[in-house]
């Protein structure tokens, strides 16, 4: 549950799932990538990769742009801090930790990267694996492997339904 007016947590954890980003990726999206259908950001590996921005989470960054207090003004990125200086990768971690306690969801298992793994899951349900692989920004397919294993239950699940 995210608090009625915290609609920064709400762009982090969207950006995160939708995005399939990496926290270093997450900190690096600027206030002018905003409204964009994707944007190019270094990731792993001095990489580059496109991120794309679903309608959806276009809504949700811009109400958090909307509401974004500058502490900076020649800050350019979207995930500042609301008291100064810049948004910390522990900050994020931070927030997602809060969040998942108000859900009720263990402490433990919540964290930043663990969208990513919902992110590469959910669409390996949707679309080929290869693909899943490019939006992930994966060289290798078996990396993309790792993100979308099922567990002996869903497997034996999966057996039953045949």
């Amino acid at each position: 549950t995210i608090e009625k007016k915290d609609y920064r947590a709400m762009a982090i954890c969207e950006t995160l799932y939708k995005c399939g980003a990496r926290v270093s990726e997450l900190l690096q999206i600027k206030v002018s990538d905003v409204g964009n259908d994707y944007m190019s950001i270094k990731g792993k590996g001095s990489k580059y990769r496109n991120l794309f921005i679903s309608e959806s989470l276009k809504g949700s960054m811009q109400l958090w742009e909307k509401h974004r207090v500058p502490n900076d003004p020649g800050n350019p990125f979207l995930f500042n801090n609301t008291g100064s200086g810049a948004l910390t990768r522990q900050r994020v971690f931070d927030i997602i930790k809060r969040y998942a306690g108000l859900a009720r969801v263990k402490k433990s298992l919540a964290y930043p990267h663990a969208f990513r793994h919902l992110f590469c899951y959910t669409l390996a349900e949707e679309m080929p694996i290869n693909e899943v692989a490019d939006l992930a920004g994966h060289a290798k397919i078996d990396t993309t492997r790792i993100y979308t294993q099922k567990t002996k239950k869903q497997l034996r699940g999966k057996l039953n339904e045949l």
